[in-house]
């Protein structure tokens, strides 16, 4: 009783560890030897007494034991920085060292490469150095000097003694010292499982996933059959092959590099074609290309949906004022639309493209990340090469591409769209634009058949056709995609996923590089398969938190 109330007393006596104050005067005391190197963060207290709020400890590896007594010095430093990076950052605070040699080392030009590259990483920080004589240091000193060393309890003697708290495990142990069992047994106290003659360590059940781990993480993310093999020389638990393939299916290092095989998921989702001109446009950005003599080196592409018409306008930047620009001069000549479908660019995700669509009551449609599919009008345009090349062959220089961009809408606008049968020009204006070069036997041949006539009537007779082949095109195409595709996974919200890569860093080895990135977490189930995921809380330390469709 009289050694418990003294260690309560040493335990509430000082010096205790204070609560960290942004707003109060901060030092950082440090210190290093050849053993290892120590700090404590201070904060100066209401009653002007500097008082501790953390302590660090390491040791040093074989390395920086030859280290020079000033490296020393500073590493301490920076691994004090380090380890306290969330209370100093952002804040001015003071380090207080015992080795004067380091003060005038910072104040050098010329420094070795080593303290440089610390200085470097220390230049995010806002403080001063103050050297105090080594006899005023001894509280920090101790740190550097007496390093405590931790044996942690191995994984074989925290199974030993798991299994001696396991309560079920106790009573098979009763129950097999009094009746005996042909399945399990014990040696020395401890059960174990007899299996095909041989006995294994029965593991506790808060000790399975350990187990596991050592056996799959440890031995190269082996699979289902080599984990159970591997656990089988020495271990058992009940359900193995379950609880292994369960453990296996959720490890994020075994999805990240995980190749799909069979059919991808992911039937085609067919949407409610327009019924009219102008009710729905799709925009998207094609480039960049050679920078002209006038700058510029983007196309702003627009194709309206139900007539299939397009519209190619040359462009300096990717920003949202040119595209607004543009707008404003294609809507002026035709109509506002109802509805305007786009990626998630910036143009397209700006605050002043939100207000535009807003003022203008145009709903404005962002599709999922990574999902080119669902724009797939423009797409089309911009990703089956015609653009490009027709744009290469018409001029002799690539520079050039912005004086050919009229001549390439043309030839879209006036040739066969399999999709609706006719082309874009007569479905919206009831004619074929007029060219430059067949004129005049082009309008001679206009009268013989009394087209000139009968326009308007035709335009009429196009557009009820249009849908017609639309829809039944439609209809195949999505016959056709479904062969080769399999129904998605339906998820609900609060499940983990992983994303598919589809980019990776200049000069990664695609080969050994991750196929998918997470896990993320679904915040909401949205349709035609769509879902709004977001990072996991406290897992995911990324710069920019994921949220995003």
């Amino acid at each position: 009783m009289k050694s418990f109330k003294l260690l309560k007393k040493e335990l509430s006596s000082p010096p205790l560890l204070h609560i960290y104050n942004p707003k109060a005067e901060t030092e950082l005391h440090t210190d290093a030897s050849s053993l290892g190197y120590g700090a404590i963060l201070l904060q100066k207290q209401k009653n002007g007494i500097l008082a501790p709020i953390a302590y660090f400890s390491k040791a040093t590896s074989e390395t920086e034991k030859h280290f020079h007594s000033y490296e020393l010095e500073t590493l301490a430093i920076v691994k004090a920085v380090e380890r306290f990076h969330v209370y100093l950052q952002g804040i001015n605070f003071k380090i207080v060292t015992d080795c004067n040699s380091l003060v005038l080392a910072f104040k050098k030009i010329n420094i070795n490469p080593r303290i440089a590259r610390w200085s470097l990483m220390l230049q995010n920080y806002h403080f001063e150095i103050v050297h105090r004589s080594g006899d005023k240091m001894r509280h920090v000193d101790c740190l550097s000097r007496n390093i405590m060393l931790i044996n942690a309890l191995s994984v074989e003697d925290e199974l030993l003694y798991k299994q001696l708290m396991d309560t079920k495990l106790k009573e098979i142990a009763e129950n097999i010292e009094l009746k005996g069992d042909k399945h399990f047994t014990l040696i020395n106290g401890l059960v174990f499982r007899l299996y095909k003659e041989k006995p294994l360590f029965v593991v506790p059940e808060n000790m399975i996933n350990n187990i596991i781990r050592i056996h799959h993480d440890e031995m190269g993310h082996v699979g289902v059959e080599k984990t159970i093999y591997g656990i089988l020389s020495h271990y058992w638990f009940p359900c193995m092959k379950v609880k292994v393939k369960e453990y296996i299916d959720n490890c994020v290092k075994c999805l990240s590099y995980s190749v799909l095989s069979g059919k991808p998921e992911g039937e085609m989702q067919i949407f409610e074609k327009e019924t009219s001109p102008f009710k729905t446009l799709h925009i998207d950005h094609f480039g960049p290309l050679e920078i002209t003599n006038d700058d510029f080196k983007h196309v702003l592409v627009i194709v309206d949906a139900y007539t299939k018409f397009v519209w190619l306008f040359p462009a300096k930047s990717t920003g949202t004022d040119e595209v607004l620009m543009t707008f404003k001069s294609l809507f002026s000549m035709f109509s506002y639309p109802q509805r305007i479908i786009s990626d998630r660019g910036t143009a397209f995700s700006s605050i002043a493209f939100r207000n535009y669509m807003k003022d203008n009551d145009i709903k404005h449609v962002m599709t999922a990340v990574a999902s080119p599919w669902a724009n797939g009008q423009v797409e089309r345009v911009n990703k089956d090469r015609f653009l490009k090349s027709t744009l290469s062959k018409l001029n002799e220089q690539a520079s050039e591409w912005k004086d050919s961009l009229n001549k390439v809408q043309y030839v879209i606008n006036n040739t066969v769209n399999k999709s609706i049968g006719s082309s874009p020009s007569k479905l919206l204006l009831g004619y074929e634009q007029r060219h430059g070069i067949d004129n005049n036997l082009r309008s001679m041949i206009d009268q013989l058949r009394n087209e000139s006539e009968d326009s308007e009537q035709e335009r009429h007779i196009l557009r009820d056709k249009a849908q017609i082949v639309n829809r039944t095109l439609q209809e195949y195409n999505k016959q056709q995609y479904d062969k080769r595709h399999k129904k998605c996974t339906l998820y609900k919200s609060g499940d983990l996923v992983m994303i598919k890569v589809l980019q990776h860093k200049p000069g990664t080895n695609k080969k050994l590089a991750p196929k998918f990135k997470g896990p993320y977490q679904i915040k909401a189930v949205l349709n035609k398969n769509r879902y709004v995921i977001i990072d996991i809380p406290g897992y995911n330390l990324t710069q920019k938190p994921l949220n995003t469709i």
